[in-house]
């Protein structure tokens, strides 16, 4: 299972307080998760986290941001990317994922 954060707007999302009915993005009517309720979720249950556009953040940025998904999801391997260009052997057929 595979999460992408973007390293650019996730301290915005993280601290935003928005609802998913804010953003549109619900389920359902029964849906009143908080976006950040979302992404924690997301990354808590992925095997790879993708670090995306960690090009255009600096150094100390992406590595405050890679203790934090850490600390989130000690397990998975954290990857740094550019464009979400990453070689495919790095998510595909990792066996990693164990329901």
């Amino acid at each position: 299972m595979v999460t992408v954060v973007d390293a650019i707007r996730f301290w915005h999302d993280f601290s935003s307080g928005e609802t998913l009915l804010d953003r549109k993005q619900r389920t359902d009517e029964q849906d009143t998760r908080k976006v950040v309720d979302l992404l924690i979720d997301q990354i808590e249950f992925a095997n790879v986290l993708i670090v995306n556009k960690a090009d255009l953040v600096d150094e100390e940025s992406v590595i405050e941001l890679k203790a934090i998904l850490h600390k989130l999801n000690p397990d998975a391997r954290i990857i740094e990317a550019a464009h979400s260009e990453i070689p495919l052997c790095e998510i595909l057929e990792t066996g990693l994922f164990d329901f």
